[in-house]
């Protein structure tokens, strides 16, 4: 009903628009912050009695091979399913402690560069760089609503080779974002009080809660979304914001359009807002990488569409 064409074109929907957008943004980055689902509670109540010191950081998520049965703080215990085994061995296989750097909210695909002088930056990049060649870094950005890091970010990469050290001391590197995660409690600082370190959980692939209501709405507005996607791509080019060769870059770094629902709404989100901006519409990617499944990534994502599209008109 929102997106009908006949409310598209009354006077109020700009601003209305504006402001679902807005609430919508908001709504998702904290939203996120209370989420716990049943296994979170358990994984919780077992990182408390490994570490009772730091009841939010999980610094260790299983016992000795074989356990089953978690306590509770006030003495009791409960005994862990099957099923709830197997999605805990599924966690371990994702957690991983890496260091954490904020400055971006960047997507899958999305290239940032960025240049320092700072002896921090430097330790940074030197420490992350593994034998591979391969430097893996957790980048998280800032919650518009509170400018509190978020707590979802991407991994990104830093290739050695491509590392520029200059003689005055300065770091030119290029960040890719690749796998999206989760931070798992409170990150500590390095040994050269240089940056953070955290654990965290990969969260590509993970599985999501929704409703077989939402998911027959996922599956239409991803039909409804291509051609969205290119009307918004025509009107862009025709205002002047971009040219066919910063497209085509853009385009490049976040690779062709998906066929799949789940990565589909994180795909227009990095498109609509690239990286340098073009602006042209509302910041989404910290709501978009706090989003809880493919509903919600597609909702936002056709939101941000059709207001992006109504600006670049002029209406």
């Amino acid at each position: 009903f929102i997106f009908s064409s006949s409310l598209f074109k009354m006077p109020f929907f700009k601003y209305f628009l504006s402001l679902s957008i807005v609430w919508l943004s908001t709504l998702f980055e904290v939203s996120e912050c209370f989420r716990v689902s049943p296994l979170q509670e358990k994984q919780r109540s077992f990182s408390r009695q490994l570490n009772p010191s730091s009841p939010w950081r999980p610094a260790v998520l299983f016992g000795e091979a074989g356990d089953n049965q978690i306590s509770e703080s006030n003495g009791g215990s409960f005994e862990l399913t099957a099923n709830d085994l197997k999605r805990l061995r599924e966690v371990k296989s994702r957690v991983k402690t890496l260091p954490i750097v904020i400055i971006d909210c960047m997507l899958p695909g999305q290239v940032l560069d960025i240049g320092s002088p700072d002896k921090r930056f430097r330790n940074l990049i030197d420490n992350s760089i593994q034998d591979d060649g391969v430097g893996r870094i957790g980048m998280i950005g800032l919650k518009t609503s509170t400018s509190n890091p978020l707590s979802y970010g991407v991994i990104v990469h830093v290739e050695e080779d491509e590392v520029e050290r200059r003689d005055d001391g300065v770091y030119v590197v290029s960040f890719k974002g690749f796998e999206r995660f989760q931070v798992l409690g409170e990150p500590w600082m390095d040994p050269t009080n240089s940056f953070f370190i955290a654990n965290i959980e990969i969260i590509e692939n993970r599985e999501e809660v929704i409703s077989s209501k939402k998911k027959a709405l996922v599956q239409q507005m991803t039909k409804e979304l291509r051609p969205l996607v290119d009307k918004w791509m025509i009107e862009v080019m025709k205002s002047g914001k971009t040219d066919k060769k910063k497209m085509k870059k853009i385009l490049k770094d976040i690779g062709p359009m998906p066929k799949s629902s789940q990565k589909l709404g994180l795909w227009i989100a990095a498109l609509i807002n690239p990286l340098p901006s073009l602006s042209v519409c509302f910041e989404i990617r910290p709501a978009m990488i706090s989003c809880s499944n493919d509903y919600e990534r597609l909702y936002l994502a056709k939101a941000a569409l059709i207001a992006s599209i109504g600006h670049l008109q002029g209406k």
